[in-house]
């Protein structure tokens, strides 16, 4: 899982969600999903689904988290 905010903040890795990411649901405002914050949770603490994001955004996250891991700093 990633991080998803509506707070901005100064990450240069961020992924913006606007209504048109979505293939049905929604955010109630534009949202960043921050591919630098991942973690592992149990599908149990998830209470519901709110919105599902397209497949284009869903490969945007996953192409950021593997440039990410393969960044050589």
């Amino acid at each position: 899982m990633c991080q998803i905010t509506s707070q901005p903040y100064t990450d240069k890795q961020v992924i913006v969600l606007r209504q048109d990411s979505f293939i049905s649901g929604n955010l109630i405002k534009v949202s960043y999903v921050r591919p630098g914050k991942i973690f592992t949770a149990n599908i149990s603490i998830v209470e519901k689904i709110v919105a599902q994001v397209k497949p284009e955004t869903r490969q945007a996250v996953i192409d950021r988290i593997t440039e990410l891991l393969n960044r050589e700093d």
